[in-house]
This record gives C-alpha cells, sequence and structure tokens, in this order.
C-alpha cells in the first residue's frame, strides 16, 4: 500500500512484488559480483527488508482511535516528493 502510495506521489505507476528472502539474498550475491563496493543491494539490506516487524498481525493492530494523522499520506507523500524536486 505504501510503495503504490508514493509511487503516485512521484507520478510513476509501481507494482510492488513480495519476493522471498532466498532470492532476495542471490539479488544481493549477483549485485555485490558486479557492483562491489557500489552494490545498491546487500545482505544487510535483505536483512532489513525481511525483517519480522515490519508487518503487524490485524489482531494486534491499535485502536485507530489512539492516533490521527493530521495529514493524509496521499497528500504527506505528495508535498514530500515536492519538496524533495524543489
Amino acid at each position: 500500500e505504501l510503495a503504490r502510495a508514493v509511487g503516485v506521489a512521484v507520478g510513476h505507476k509501481v507494482l510492488p512484488v513480495a519476493l522471498p528472502k532466498a532470492i532476495l539474498s542471490l539479488a544481493a550475491h549477483i549485485d555485490q559480483m558486479f557492483r562491489g563496493k557500489g552494490a545498491k543491494l546487500t545482505a544487510d539490506r535483505v536483512g532489513y527488508l525481511c525483517h519480522p516487524d515490519w508487518t503487524a498481525s490485524p489482531g494486534k493492530r491499535p485502536d485507530p482511535a489512539m492516533w490521527v494523522p493530521q495529514v493524509p499520506t496521499p497528500q504527506g507523500l505528495a508535498a514530500t516528493a515536492a519538496w524533495y524536486r524543489a
């Protein structure tokens, strides 16, 4: 959801694809082979992306009334993208 919202904010269509850790690890190894120290996907990043705390079980989510954002996500992302471009 967030990846798609960021895509909309920057004017690009985004198709998020869930990949298993093993495939990401293989891709990181290949990236390191080709780019060396300039690799963009590293083993550290794979660990970060695959950390189990990225998602929460719906049953463990806090009550939405606990906190309401002052700025809706789409508007906040659009403003951030515009600021970044400027």
